[in-house]
Protein backbone atom coordinates (compact mmCIF):
# COMPACT_ATOMS: atom_id res chain seq x y z
CA UNK A 1 0.00 0.00 0.00
CA UNK A 2 1.45 3.45 -0.94
CA UNK A 3 0.08 6.80 -1.62
CA UNK A 4 0.52 7.58 -5.44
CA UNK A 5 1.92 10.92 -4.65
CA UNK A 6 5.54 11.72 -6.26
CA UNK A 7 8.00 14.31 -5.34
CA UNK A 8 9.00 15.99 -8.05
CA UNK A 9 9.11 16.69 -12.07
CA UNK A 10 11.55 13.81 -12.80
CA UNK A 11 9.95 10.63 -10.29
CA UNK A 12 6.35 11.83 -11.62
CA UNK A 13 7.72 11.50 -15.26
CA UNK A 14 9.69 8.32 -14.29
CA UNK A 15 6.64 6.82 -12.74
CA UNK A 16 4.03 7.46 -15.68
CA UNK A 17 6.06 6.20 -18.34
CA UNK A 18 3.76 3.01 -18.52
CA UNK A 19 0.74 5.73 -19.07
CA UNK A 20 3.00 7.19 -21.88
CA UNK A 21 3.94 3.95 -23.24
CA UNK A 22 0.94 2.36 -23.21
CA UNK A 23 -2.25 4.10 -22.55
CA UNK A 24 -1.33 7.16 -24.60
CA UNK A 25 -1.68 5.67 -27.80
CA UNK A 26 -5.03 4.66 -26.70
CA UNK A 27 -6.58 8.34 -25.37
CA UNK A 28 -5.10 9.39 -29.15
CA UNK A 29 -7.41 6.76 -30.88
CA UNK A 30 -10.36 8.91 -28.37
CA UNK A 31 -9.21 12.08 -29.72
CA UNK A 32 -9.95 11.04 -33.06
CA UNK A 33 -13.07 9.28 -32.56
CA UNK A 34 -14.03 13.27 -30.70
CA UNK A 35 -12.31 14.84 -33.51
CA UNK A 36 -14.33 12.43 -36.38
CA UNK A 37 -17.78 13.06 -34.23
CA UNK A 38 -18.18 9.37 -34.26
CA UNK A 39 -21.17 7.65 -32.57
CA UNK A 40 -18.87 7.02 -29.33
CA UNK A 41 -16.78 10.60 -29.98
CA UNK A 42 -19.75 12.04 -29.74
CA UNK A 43 -21.30 11.00 -26.39
CA UNK A 44 -20.57 13.55 -23.35
CA UNK A 45 -19.52 10.63 -21.38
CA UNK A 46 -16.79 9.58 -23.89
CA UNK A 47 -15.67 12.87 -23.82
CA UNK A 48 -16.01 13.61 -19.99
CA UNK A 49 -13.88 10.19 -19.75
CA UNK A 50 -11.32 11.58 -22.64
CA UNK A 51 -10.22 14.41 -19.95
CA UNK A 52 -10.65 12.21 -17.23
CA UNK A 53 -8.19 9.75 -18.31
CA UNK A 54 -5.38 12.40 -18.79
CA UNK A 55 -5.37 14.01 -14.98
CA UNK A 56 -1.88 13.39 -13.57
CA UNK A 57 -3.48 11.08 -10.75
CA UNK A 58 -5.25 9.18 -13.39
CA UNK A 59 -1.63 8.94 -14.96
CA UNK A 60 -0.48 7.82 -11.43
CA UNK A 61 -3.65 5.14 -11.04
CA UNK A 62 -2.74 3.43 -14.07
CA UNK A 63 0.53 3.29 -14.08
CA UNK A 64 0.51 1.93 -10.95
CA UNK A 65 -1.60 -0.87 -12.95
CA UNK A 66 0.46 -1.50 -15.23
CA UNK A 67 3.66 -2.03 -13.06
CA UNK A 68 1.68 -4.68 -11.65
CA UNK A 69 0.94 -6.24 -14.58
CA UNK A 70 4.22 -5.97 -15.83
CA UNK A 71 5.71 -7.68 -12.74
CA UNK A 72 3.22 -10.11 -12.83
CA UNK A 73 4.13 -11.02 -15.86
CA UNK A 74 7.93 -10.87 -15.12
CA UNK A 75 7.41 -13.74 -11.94
CA UNK A 76 5.32 -16.07 -14.53
CA UNK A 77 2.35 -15.35 -12.62
CA UNK A 78 -0.87 -16.25 -14.98
CA UNK A 79 -3.03 -13.08 -15.98
CA UNK A 80 -4.64 -14.77 -18.69
CA UNK A 81 -8.27 -13.85 -17.42
CA UNK A 82 -9.07 -10.42 -16.37
CA UNK A 83 -12.36 -8.37 -14.76
CA UNK A 84 -12.09 -4.56 -15.11
CA UNK A 85 -14.64 -3.72 -12.51
CA UNK A 86 -16.69 -0.45 -12.61
CA UNK A 87 -15.18 0.25 -16.28
CA UNK A 88 -16.93 3.16 -17.43
CA UNK A 89 -15.94 4.64 -20.92
CA UNK A 90 -12.13 4.02 -20.29
CA UNK A 91 -10.29 2.17 -23.08
CA UNK A 92 -8.33 0.80 -19.91
CA UNK A 93 -9.21 -2.92 -19.88
CA UNK A 94 -8.52 -2.73 -24.48
CA UNK A 95 -5.10 -1.77 -23.35
CA UNK A 96 -4.92 -4.48 -21.09
CA UNK A 97 -6.32 -7.04 -23.36
CA UNK A 98 -4.15 -5.79 -26.02
CA UNK A 99 -0.49 -5.83 -24.71
CA UNK A 100 -0.70 -8.46 -22.34
CA UNK A 101 -2.72 -10.89 -24.51
CA UNK A 102 -5.63 -11.00 -21.65
CA UNK A 103 -9.33 -12.60 -21.97
CA UNK A 104 -10.64 -8.93 -20.61
CA UNK A 105 -14.51 -8.26 -19.03
CA UNK A 106 -15.09 -5.20 -18.73
CA UNK A 107 -17.83 -4.78 -16.24
CA UNK A 108 -20.36 -1.78 -14.83
CA UNK A 109 -23.69 -0.96 -13.74
CA UNK A 110 -24.58 2.04 -16.30
CA UNK A 111 -26.90 -0.48 -18.52
CA UNK A 112 -26.67 2.70 -21.11
CA UNK A 113 -23.25 2.54 -21.31
CA UNK A 114 -22.58 -1.01 -21.75
CA UNK A 115 -25.75 -1.50 -24.47
CA UNK A 116 -24.11 1.66 -26.46
CA UNK A 117 -20.50 -0.11 -26.22
CA UNK A 118 -21.61 -3.43 -26.97
CA UNK A 119 -23.35 -2.10 -30.15
CA UNK A 120 -21.42 0.92 -31.25
CA UNK A 121 -18.11 0.82 -30.26
CA UNK A 122 -15.30 0.82 -32.81
CA UNK A 123 -13.06 -1.72 -33.66
CA UNK A 124 -9.83 -0.83 -31.58
CA UNK A 125 -12.35 -0.90 -28.34
CA UNK A 126 -13.53 -4.56 -29.31
CA UNK A 127 -10.78 -6.57 -27.80
CA UNK A 128 -13.06 -6.74 -24.44
CA UNK A 129 -16.34 -8.32 -23.29
CA UNK A 130 -18.64 -5.45 -22.08
CA UNK A 131 -20.46 -6.67 -19.43
CA UNK A 132 -23.69 -5.39 -17.53
CA UNK A 133 -23.50 -6.72 -13.53
CA UNK A 134 -23.11 -5.16 -9.97
CA UNK A 135 -20.16 -5.04 -7.66
CA UNK A 136 -21.90 -6.22 -4.74
CA UNK A 137 -23.94 -8.90 -6.25
CA UNK A 138 -21.23 -9.95 -8.86
CA UNK A 139 -22.91 -12.94 -11.17
CA UNK A 140 -19.27 -15.03 -11.29
CA UNK A 141 -18.47 -18.36 -9.72
CA UNK A 142 -15.97 -18.31 -7.12
CA UNK A 143 -12.53 -18.88 -8.19
CA UNK A 144 -12.91 -17.47 -11.83
CA UNK A 145 -10.66 -14.24 -12.56
CA UNK A 146 -6.72 -14.80 -12.21
CA UNK A 147 -6.84 -10.84 -11.94
CA UNK A 148 -9.25 -8.28 -10.61
CA UNK A 149 -9.16 -4.60 -11.27
CA UNK A 150 -10.60 -1.84 -9.83
CA UNK A 151 -9.97 1.93 -10.67
CA UNK A 152 -10.79 4.52 -8.78
CA UNK A 153 -14.01 2.55 -7.67
CA UNK A 154 -15.06 1.83 -3.98
CA UNK A 155 -14.96 5.67 -2.62
CA UNK A 156 -18.16 5.51 -4.92
CA UNK A 157 -19.76 3.03 -3.00
CA UNK A 158 -21.63 3.64 0.80
CA UNK A 159 -19.25 2.85 3.82
CA UNK A 160 -19.52 -0.56 4.63
CA UNK A 161 -21.25 -1.65 1.12
CA UNK A 162 -17.41 -1.07 0.12
CA UNK A 163 -16.24 -3.85 2.37
CA UNK A 164 -19.03 -6.53 0.92
CA UNK A 165 -17.83 -5.49 -2.76
CA UNK A 166 -13.96 -5.86 -1.61
CA UNK A 167 -15.42 -9.63 -0.37
CA UNK A 168 -16.99 -10.09 -3.31
CA UNK A 169 -13.56 -9.05 -5.63
CA UNK A 170 -11.48 -11.15 -3.18
CA UNK A 171 -14.19 -14.18 -4.03
CA UNK A 172 -14.52 -14.28 -7.74
CA UNK A 173 -10.01 -14.12 -7.73
CA UNK A 174 -8.66 -17.76 -7.92
CA UNK A 175 -6.29 -19.07 -5.08
CA UNK A 176 -3.14 -17.20 -7.29
CA UNK A 177 -4.78 -14.38 -7.99
CA UNK A 178 -4.51 -10.94 -7.99
CA UNK A 179 -6.42 -7.77 -7.01
CA UNK A 180 -5.22 -4.26 -7.86
CA UNK A 181 -6.71 -1.59 -6.63
CA UNK A 182 -6.88 2.29 -6.40
CA UNK A 183 -8.91 4.31 -4.21
CA UNK A 184 -9.34 8.28 -3.47
CA UNK A 185 -7.50 9.07 -0.27
CA UNK A 186 -7.49 12.38 1.54
CA UNK A 187 -6.16 14.03 5.25
CA UNK A 188 -8.72 13.24 7.99
CA UNK A 189 -7.95 16.23 10.34
CA UNK A 190 -11.43 18.10 11.36
CA UNK A 191 -9.78 21.27 9.88
CA UNK A 192 -9.04 20.09 6.36
CA UNK A 193 -12.52 17.96 6.02
CA UNK A 194 -14.22 21.58 6.96
CA UNK A 195 -11.66 23.20 4.27
CA UNK A 196 -12.59 20.28 1.74
CA UNK A 197 -16.48 20.95 2.18
CA UNK A 198 -16.23 24.72 2.14
CA UNK A 199 -14.60 24.11 -1.68
CA UNK A 200 -16.69 22.05 -2.93
CA UNK A 201 -19.49 24.02 -2.23
CA UNK A 202 -18.23 27.48 -3.92
CA UNK A 203 -17.75 24.85 -7.08
CA UNK A 204 -21.57 23.40 -6.69
CA UNK A 205 -23.06 27.02 -6.60
CA UNK A 206 -20.75 28.44 -9.69
CA UNK A 207 -21.55 25.38 -11.30
CA UNK A 208 -25.43 26.07 -10.85
CA UNK A 209 -25.35 28.84 -13.64
CA UNK A 210 -24.03 26.28 -16.72
CA UNK A 211 -24.47 22.62 -14.87
CA UNK A 212 -27.16 20.05 -14.77
CA UNK A 213 -28.62 19.16 -11.19
CA UNK A 214 -26.85 16.23 -11.30
CA UNK A 215 -22.89 17.93 -11.86
CA UNK A 216 -24.40 20.33 -9.25
CA UNK A 217 -25.07 17.58 -6.25
CA UNK A 218 -21.37 15.45 -7.64
CA UNK A 219 -19.66 18.70 -6.72
CA UNK A 220 -21.09 19.72 -3.30
CA UNK A 221 -20.98 15.44 -2.67
CA UNK A 222 -19.20 13.85 -4.98
CA UNK A 223 -17.18 10.54 -4.10
CA UNK A 224 -16.21 10.62 -0.64
CA UNK A 225 -12.22 9.68 -0.57
CA UNK A 226 -11.03 7.29 2.25
CA UNK A 227 -8.71 8.93 5.31
CA UNK A 228 -6.12 6.43 7.03
CA UNK A 229 -8.56 5.39 9.70
CA UNK A 230 -11.52 3.99 7.20
CA UNK A 231 -8.98 2.27 4.71
CA UNK A 232 -8.09 0.13 8.10
CA UNK A 233 -11.90 -0.45 8.75
CA UNK A 234 -13.38 -0.93 5.48
CA UNK A 235 -10.53 -2.40 3.24
CA UNK A 236 -7.63 -3.56 5.00
CA UNK A 237 -9.32 -5.65 7.21
CA UNK A 238 -11.32 -7.71 4.42
CA UNK A 239 -7.70 -8.49 2.39
CA UNK A 240 -4.65 -9.62 2.60
CA UNK A 241 -2.54 -6.69 1.10
CA UNK A 242 1.18 -6.43 0.13
CA UNK A 243 2.92 -3.39 1.41
CA UNK A 244 0.58 -2.83 4.38
CA UNK A 245 2.84 -1.85 7.33
CA UNK A 246 3.11 0.27 10.17
CA UNK A 247 5.51 2.82 8.49
CA UNK A 248 2.93 2.91 5.53
CA UNK A 249 0.30 3.99 7.46
CA UNK A 250 2.71 6.94 9.26
CA UNK A 251 3.87 7.86 5.59
CA UNK A 252 -0.12 8.73 5.36
CA UNK A 253 -0.34 10.33 8.26
CA UNK A 254 2.61 12.73 7.27
CA UNK A 255 0.37 14.45 4.38
CA UNK A 256 -1.44 17.25 4.51
CA UNK A 257 -4.15 18.70 2.10
CA UNK A 258 -1.38 21.10 1.19
CA UNK A 259 0.89 18.86 0.17
CA UNK A 260 -1.66 17.24 -2.14
CA UNK A 261 -3.16 20.47 -3.28
CA UNK A 262 0.73 21.78 -4.15
CA UNK A 263 1.47 18.64 -6.26
CA UNK A 264 -2.05 19.21 -8.02
CA UNK A 265 -0.56 22.84 -9.03
CA UNK A 266 2.84 21.23 -10.09
CA UNK A 267 1.22 18.82 -12.46
CA UNK A 268 -2.28 19.34 -12.77
CA UNK A 269 -4.34 20.72 -15.95
CA UNK A 270 -5.36 24.37 -16.90
CA UNK A 271 -8.78 23.08 -16.84
CA UNK A 272 -8.63 20.61 -13.82
CA UNK A 273 -10.08 22.42 -11.15
CA UNK A 274 -10.93 21.61 -7.15
CA UNK A 275 -12.41 19.96 -5.23
CA UNK A 276 -10.91 17.10 -6.44
CA UNK A 277 -7.50 18.39 -5.83
CA UNK A 278 -7.66 18.02 -2.48
CA UNK A 279 -7.12 14.16 -2.86
CA UNK A 280 -4.85 12.00 -3.98
CA UNK A 281 -4.95 7.91 -4.86
CA UNK A 282 -3.96 5.20 -2.60
CA UNK A 283 -2.95 1.84 -4.69
CA UNK A 284 -3.23 -1.42 -3.37
CA UNK A 285 -2.64 -4.99 -4.08
CA UNK A 286 -4.12 -7.87 -2.90
CA UNK A 287 -3.49 -11.49 -3.05
CA UNK A 288 -4.98 -14.74 -1.44
CA UNK A 289 -1.54 -16.71 -1.27
CA UNK A 290 0.51 -15.92 1.26
CA UNK A 291 3.89 -17.49 -0.72
CA UNK A 292 2.59 -15.14 -3.48
CA UNK A 293 2.41 -12.19 -1.07
CA UNK A 294 6.25 -12.92 -0.24
CA UNK A 295 7.20 -12.83 -3.48
CA UNK A 296 5.40 -9.62 -4.22
CA UNK A 297 6.71 -7.54 -1.12
CA UNK A 298 10.42 -8.04 -2.47
CA UNK A 299 9.36 -5.95 -5.84
CA UNK A 300 7.83 -3.36 -3.84
CA UNK A 301 10.14 -0.75 -5.47
CA UNK A 302 8.71 -1.63 -8.96
CA UNK A 303 4.89 -0.72 -8.12
CA UNK A 304 5.25 2.50 -5.83
CA UNK A 305 6.84 5.79 -6.38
Amino acid sequence: MRLLLTRDESEFEWYTRPWYDLFEPYVQKMGREISAQTKVGSHREFIRTYHNVRTPMRKMEYSFAFRVFKLLRRLNCECRTVLDVGCGWSPFGCVVADIFSAEVTCLDKDRELIGFLSEYAPSWMRSVQWTYGDLLELSYPDNHFDVVTCISVLEHIPRGLDSQALRELMRILKPNGILILTVDWGPSSLIENLFRFLRRSVTGVKRLATGSIKEVVQAAVGPKPYTTGSLVKYLVKECLFIGVTKESFESLKRVTTCDISSWWVRHGLPDYTPPRTYYAAVGLVGVKNVTLARRLEENLKDLFP
